[in-house]
This record gives C-alpha cells, sequence and structure tokens, in this order.
C-alpha cells in the first residue's frame, strides 16, 4: 500500500477542489446550515475591493471562472435570474445548497442545473491564493482535536499533514512524554479536508467520539469547528488558537465563493453577499481557574523574607494573565489587625494586606471566600479582607455579614454575558456559617444551592458554582461532592468547579457539563508531600454557557510558596492521577 503524503500545494488543492469528503456535518441534522460554523465564518461575507468580479467561464484580471464556456448574456432566456451549482464535493452539496437557498429567497433566483453554463450566480470551491478576491463567499473552520489525556498542546499544519498521511505514527514525535500510537478517525464518515481512507477507525458522531477518546488517548479527527466541544480538546495550529485567533487566520478552513454575472444587475455581487450573510457568534470568553490560595504560615514568612509580597505568583502569573477572567480561592485573611501566625501548627492563615500585590499581579479577578480558613480571623479578619479587594478592584462571594449577604454571587460581564459565581463552604459551615443576623460564610445546603442558582438564571446570568468540599488527600469524590454537583447541574449551573483536598481530584462529565472536583493546592506551604505540592490551572473556554474547552494545566509549588507550570514529563503522572479518578467514577 502506497503511503500517501500532502505537501503544502496538493493540500490545498485538496481543501479548495475535491472536499476529500468534508465532514457529513455539513448535512447532518445537528448543524443548522446556517449557523455560524467559527470565529471567522462567523462574520459576515465580505464582496472584496476589486470591481472586477468573475463570471461563469470567464477569468478577467483579479478574479478566476469556473472554467465553462457562458454566453455573452447569461439568465433563462426569460430573464429570470438562476443560480448553479457547479462541481462542489457531495458531502458539501448541504452548504452549497444553502447558498443557492439563499439567492432562491433573497434574491429571487431560480435553481438552474449544473450543466447549465448561461447561470447568473455559480456556487464552486474557491480557488488557492487571491484568485477569488471579490466574490461572495462561505467560509467553513475545521479543527483538529485530541483526548484531553494526551499532553500534546499544538501542531503545525505540516505535523498535521504528517499525522494524517501516517508519516507521524507516534505522538511521542510531537512531545507527549509517552508512546503513545495515533490513531486516525473519521467522523460521519469524513474527515474534514483530509482522505478517508487513510483513518483507522470510524465513529458516527460526536458523542462516540468524545466516547472514544476516553478510552483511546492517541485519537486524532478532523471536525467542523461547530463541533467544538470540552470533552476533548482542540489543538493549536501554528501557534493560533480557534477560540481567538486575533489577526491570524485560522490554517484549516474551506471556502466556497459564488461566480456572479453582474452584467444583468448593479450591485448584484453585493446583495448576493448579504443574502449568505450568517450572524456572528458571540466571542468565546476565556477563564483561567485556580486552587487553594493560602498565603498565611510559611508563605508568609518566605514574602517577608524575600521582601516581595508577589513572590508567590512571579512564576505562574503568565499562566493566569492571559484569560478574559480569572478565579481562584482564597483561603485566608489580608489584615493588619493581627500578628500573623507562623508555627508550623497553626492552622490559622493570614498575611498581610500588602500581600494584595501579588494577586493583583496575577490578574486574579474574582475569588471564592466560602472556605474553612477564610473566617478564621473573625469579623474583622473578613472585614479588613473585604477593604483590601474592593480597593484592588478583586470581585469576591461565599461569605458576608449575613446569610443573605454571603449567598451574593460576584458578577462578571465579559462579551456581553454575565457570569454568576457562587460559593459554598461544606467543610466549617457548622460552626462559622453565616445566618440570618450573624456573619460568616456560606453554608453548603441543597436548598440554598437551588434557589441561589434559579435567582441567578432567572436574572439571565450564566452560573457556576465553586464548592468547597470533599475529604482532603484523596484523589476520588465523595458522594457527597458527586450529589452537590448533579444537583447545581440539574438545576441549570453551566459547570461546577471544587477546591479544599488538597490534592488534585477526578473530573466528571454529567448530562454534558463538566465537574472538576478538585483543583488542589496553588499557593501553600505544604512540602511534606509531593501531592500536597502539586495542583492545577483549569484553562476554560465558554461561548454563553456552552463550554468549549477545559484543560487540565498542572503545577508544583517550591520553596515552600511559589508555583510554577510542571514540564510534560512532570506532568503527566498528576494528570493520570485525574483520568484513573475520573475512570472510576465513568466505569461505576
Amino acid at each position: 500500500m502506497h503511503r500517501i503524503i500532502l505537501t503544502r500545494r496538493s493540500f490545498l488543492r485538496v481543501v479548495a477542489a475535491t472536499g476529500a469528503t468534508l465532514l457529513a456535518a455539513c448535512s447532518g441534522p445537528e448543524e443548522k446550515p446556517d449557523a455560524a460554523l467559527g470565529p471567522n465564518a462567523a462574520s459576515q461575507p465580505q464582496v472584496g475591493a476589486s470591481t472586477q468580479v468573475a463570471k461563469p467561464g470567464q477569468t478577467p484580471s483579479g478574479t478566476k471562472g469556473s472554467g465553462v464556456a457562458s454566453p455573452t448574456s447569461g439568465g433563462a432566456s426569460d430573464g429570470t435570474m438562476t443560480v448553479r451549482i457547479d462541481g462542489v464535493p457531495e458531502p458539501l452539496l448541504t452548504h452549497a445548497s444553502w447558498m443557492r437557498d439563499r439567492f432562491v429567497e433573497h434574491l429571487g433566483a431560480v435553481a438552474a442545473a449544473a450543466s447549465d453554463s448561461r447561470a447568473d450566480l455559480t456556487i464552486r470551491m474557491a480557488e488557492p491564493g487571491a484568485a477569488d478576491a471579490g466574490l461572495p463567499r462561505l467560509v467553513t473552520d475545521y479543527v483538529a482535536v485530541v483526548s484531553r489525556r494526551l499532553v500534546v498542546r499544538g501542531i503545525t499544519s505540516e505535523q498535521l499533514r504528517g499525522l494524517w498521511s501516517g508519516e507521524i505514527t507516534d505522538w511521542s514525535a510531537l512531545g507527549s512524554p509517552v508512546s503513545q500510537r495515533v490513531v486516525r478517525v473519521k467522523v460521519a464518515e469524513s474527515a474534514g479536508p483530509f482522505a478517508v481512507a487513510q483513518a483507522d477507525q470510524a465513529v458516527p458522531n460526536r458523542d462516540n467520539l468524545a466516547t472514544f477518546m476516553e478510552d483511546e488517548p492517541g485519537v486524532l479527527a478532523i471536525i467542523p469547528a461547530a463541533w467544538v466541544d470540552f470533552r476533548f480538546r482542540t489543538l493549536r495550529l501554528d501557534d493560533i488558537s480557534w477560540f481567538r485567533t486575533g489577526d491570524a487566520t485560522w490554517p484549516l478552513q474551506v471556502t466556497m465563493v459564488a461566480d456572479v454575472d453582474d452584467s444583468r444587475e448593479t450591485g448584484l455581487a453585493a446583495r448576493a453577499a448579504e443574502a449568505i450573510a450568517t450572524v456572528p457568534l458571540q466571542p468565546a470568553v476565556s477563564m483561567t481557574w485556580a486552587g487553594d490560595i493560602i498565603m498565611g504560615r510559611h508563605v508568609h514568612v518566605r514574602m517577608v523574607e524575600l521582601g516581595d509580597w508577589a513572590a508567590p505568583f512571579r512564576a505562574i502569573a503568565d499562566e493566569l494573565t492571559w484569560a478574559d477572567v480569572t478565579i481562584s480561592n482564597l483561603e485566608c485573611s489580608l489584615s493588619d489587625s493581627f500578628e500573623t501566625p507562623t508555627d508550623w501548627s497553626t492552622f490559622e492563615f493570614k498575611t498581610d494586606t500588602r500581600a494584595v500585590a501579588g494577586l493583583q499581579l496575577a490578574e486574579i479577578d474574582v475569588l471564592n471566600r466560602a472556605n474553612n480558613h477564610s473566617f478564621n480571623f473573625g469579623v474583622v479578619g473578613m472585614d479588613d479582607t473585604t477593604d483590601v479587594l474592593d480597593k484592588a478592584g478583586i470581585l469576591h462571594f461565599g461569605m458576608g455579614h449575613t446569610i443573605e449577604e454571603s449567598r451574593k454571587a460576584a458578577l462578571a460581564k465579559v462579551g456581553g454575558v454575565t457570569y454568576a459565581f457562587l460559593g459554598y463552604n461544606g467543610i466549617s459551615d457548622q460552626w462559622d456559617g453565616a445566618e440570618a443576623n450573624s456573619p460568616g460564610t456560606n453554608p453548603l445546603i441543597d436548598w440554598l444551592v437551588v434557589e441561589d442558582i434559579k435567582r441567578e438564571l432567572a436574572a439571565g446570568h450564566v452560573v457556576i458554582p465553586f464548592f468547597h468540599w470533599g475529604t482532603e488527600y484523596v484523589y476520588d469524590p465523595t458522594e457527597e461532592q458527586r450529589a452537590f454537583a448533579q444537583l447545581a447541574i440539574d438545576n441549570g449551573a453551566a459547570m461546577v468547579m471544587g477546591s479544599h483536598p488538597h490534592w488534585v481530584q477526578a473530573v466528571e462529565t454529567y448530562k454534558d457539563k463538566s465537574i472538576v472536583y478538585s483543583l488542589g493546592n496553588f499557593v501553600f506551604d505544604q512540602e511534606w508531600s509531593l501531592e500536597t505540592k502539586q495542583g492545577m490551572i483549569a484553562d476554560v473556554w465558554m461561548r454563553g454557557d456552552a463550554v468549549l474547552a477545559l484543560d487540565l494545566v498542572p503545577v508544583l509549588i517550591e520553596d515552600y510558596h511559589r508555583p510554577r507550570r510542571m514540564s510534560d514529563d512532570e506532568a503527566w503522572p498528576v494528570l493520570q492521577h485525574v483520568w484513573d479518578a475520573s475512570d472510576l467514577i465513568r466505569h461505576g
């Protein structure tokens, strides 16, 4: 059997002309033809600056026709405007048919046979380069997705071609710290702009793909961007993220254009572009979530010794600041009203108010305070912390002078969407939980969780609860954790985050929603075991209440105070603990 290797030129030719059986998602029931298919497809189709528009069979300067001869005056003999589809591969015909139907509806055109070279509008695959500049177009983004269990997070377009062609057969060649056989999977009998004949396995739909990836970490699939989902990782291509391309063009696109006979009507190209304009997608919102921040005890000692109140965050800030919103769990007081306990035996955690400098350096936007150490120094410690956070512009939630105050959500509005963060303390709430007329943390009570979520949903907010719960120093969540997480999702939470166990814990997918049971430690002095020095940052992308991506990034705490991102070799065993615990849940 001959191995087929796509060169850059042949790759472009395949994308432009053959479609290589582009995803049946283009015609499947899950996708609405007029839905935007990605960040670039979401923008309204444009007509370029060139005033020359290609007609069927013509190749004027700056444009390229379909190659089919056309009479001087196109259209039906009775003067009716006509539209045809020419040479579009079968898997893409749904998109082409949608374009045709829009022209029929908005321009009054009549569908013509593919062989009718006199048609006023001809829908076809775009040619590579700038040959089709100025023509109305529909752009479809595709993405390369892999299992979240694979450590590889980005590749080049050339490497993607090598993976699909079979030139690269093991993920270790691209940076995986362990050998993982590459398993190419076609979805719904398609592999985007790649040859389906080269696929090793086949699955019928996105859900089956997500399940298959749980058991086969080496899977690679090419799917339409409309199918992006947190259950698998969307690879960066050429160091570009599909979630936010910036000024770059996404490398994996398929484009269809419409040749226009502008001689029959001035401005027909502009009207055609308007007819196939798509509704822009909401921008994806990025979040970084970190675990427990406890700046008391020896963390405080190290900051004083170094003369640097931002020292704990200097090696990790860049892993947080790129996101639109950064959220963590503040499990100590920031107060100058008391002497800071530094004895190793103390479990009362505080530091000076100057330590807010570290939170500012890391650009932490929102902090949960519903935990078992935020009330260690009573009302004074609580008020001092509130004051310093408010002055720093850091939102916070989960405690207050009354239970009504502790139940209030922190509201962060990003990209036109308001995210409501709710905090619940399930560890010490029986003795420091707020009540109707007394201060404290927000207690973990089932009916409170339900009421709070429904209240925020009624206000039009996307709700994410942050639970402080579970058993310390174990990888597996308790049944109580699982029950509360499921309760939250059953009542409308978009996802669930958790902390307290001081170890990382399992993740779970429940009713197509994500649960992270414990992010572990982030800033703390528990150097007495490897597990307590480990934690995770969760990189999350959302659009509205839909979680598009959830990547777990392990960190290692060094010198009693300073987390840093782990290398892939270091991260692998940490993530294996997470996935092993997750599999116990998945398999019952």
